[in-house]
């Protein structure tokens, strides 16, 4: 999952909550989570980080698809992009790249949002 940090309309909690969803799935099939998904966040980004961060966005695509095609057996997310990390746009940007996966929510919402999911995973 790849989301721009300042999406003004689905706000960071509904990424936490699609995480959080997506490694529940993840226990439930007796899988590492981080075998299924990673959850990255891109800063400065929005609602649609393919044409505000082009270059990151293609830079950490890429990275993926290479990490999938050439996977013998190792970690099947895991590319050469070494995480968190900036990269430069071509017009001189720096959008900062973050795994936010096990992070904690940042506020009371997220958390809130949340919390059905958490305990769900912590029954497991």
């Amino acid at each position: 999952m790849l989301y721009g940090r300042e999406d003004p309309w689905v706000v960071p909690m509904w990424g936490q909550r699609a995480y959080l969803n997506l490694r529940l799935e993840a226990a439930k099939l007796g899988k590492p989570v981080d075998e299924v998904v990673r959850y990255l966040e891109i800063s400065p980004a929005g609602h649609c980080p393919h044409d505000e961060a082009p270059e990151t966005v293609s830079q950490i695509t890429d990275d993926w698809l290479v990490a999938l095609e050439n996977n013998d057996g190792g970690h099947p997310l895991e590319g050469k992009i070494s995480i968190p990390c900036d990269i430069e746009e071509a017009d001189g940007r720096k959008i900062h790249v973050d795994f936010q996966g096990e992070r904690p929510p940042r506020n009371a919402g997220e958390w809130i949002g949340t919390i059905s999911l958490r305990s769900k995973l912590s029954n497991r």
